[in-house]
């Protein structure tokens, strides 16, 4: 794996999958918020896709909106 994605991504994917339930948010809502599907944020929190910078922007900015 590049050095980005294993000091930058795999960190904070494993942050999000954490920080959904603590902020009373469910997948949907956070999806929604990101412009994603519920299935494909899944997918992201659970390893079977790839984050990118991009998407990690989407799940923080989703996550700072209450």
């Amino acid at each position: 794996k590049d050095e980005w994605v294993r000091h930058t991504v795999e960190p904070q994917a494993k942050a999000a999958r954490l920080s959904v339930g603590d902020h009373g948010l469910t997948i949907r809502e956070v999806a929604t918020r990101m412009k994603i599907s519920a299935p494909y944020l899944m997918d992201l929190e659970q390893g079977r896709r790839n984050w990118s910078e991009g998407l990690m922007e989407k799940f923080n900015v989703a996550m700072e909106v209450q």
